[in-house]
């Protein structure tokens, strides 16, 4: 599979769709001087794939990417106060 860019989809036994990706180098972090080696990582687990915005360049502390693990990039949803909402990155290392 490339690394600068796909589409990933991924199916259940029963080949009915269970998410799906479109990704391209210009979804990583825009101040890395490079991309190779370095995994996208979903910032939150209950975000949309599709949204380009839930994707983010793994951190250079976990190696530039987390297999088997929490990602590096990962944002807990908290609600407070009603309707504002704040992200919390929370560090796996």
């Amino acid at each position: 599979m490339p690394d600068d860019k796909g589409h990933l989809i991924l199916y259940d036994r029963k080949l009915e769709k269970i998410d799906e990706v479109i990704y391209d180098e210009g979804m990583h972090y825009s101040l890395l001087s490079g991309y190779e080696g370095i995994s996208l990582e979903k910032v939150r687990i209950n975000g949309l794939s599709a949204d380009r915005s839930q994707w983010h360049s793994a951190s250079e502390v976990s190696g530039w990417g987390t297999p088997g693990a929490p990602n590096s990039v990962l944002s807990e949803e908290t609600e407070s106060r009603g309707r504002v909402l704040f992200f919390i990155n929370q560090d796996h290392s």
